[in-house]
């Protein structure tokens, strides 16, 4: 925000989430609804990250369908995306906390 960016967040609530995601930079979703975000609703070569997680069929899936990434210049899918991510960082902050104590 600093920086200029325009942060539009959108929810169950909103009409038309389309309006925001089509124009968008940066997506990044995190409601834990299989398949929202479909290609359709994303510009080409936006930066996509997919940090929600719910099942469908019996499957993790995360909110951005994944044929998302054919449009995307970056795309972090579920499973395999932010996940790796989220362990590493909670183990370095662990070895933090570790030092500390």
């Amino acid at each position: 925000m600093n920086q200029g960016a325009a942060v539009t967040i959108i929810d169950e609530n909103t009409a038309d989430p389309t309006v925001h995601t089509i124009d968008a930079d940066i997506i990044i979703s995190g409601v834990g609804e299989p398949n929202l975000i479909t290609a359709d609703m994303v510009k080409d070569n936006a930066v996509v990250i997919d940090c929600g997680t719910s099942e469908a069929g019996g499957k993790i899936v995360g909110d951005i369908d994944p044929r998302v990434a054919d449009k995307a210049s970056l795309f972090s899918p579920v499973p395999g995306g932010i996940g790796p991510l989220t362990v590493s960082m909670l183990f370095k902050n662990l070895a933090e906390l570790a030092k500390i104590k």
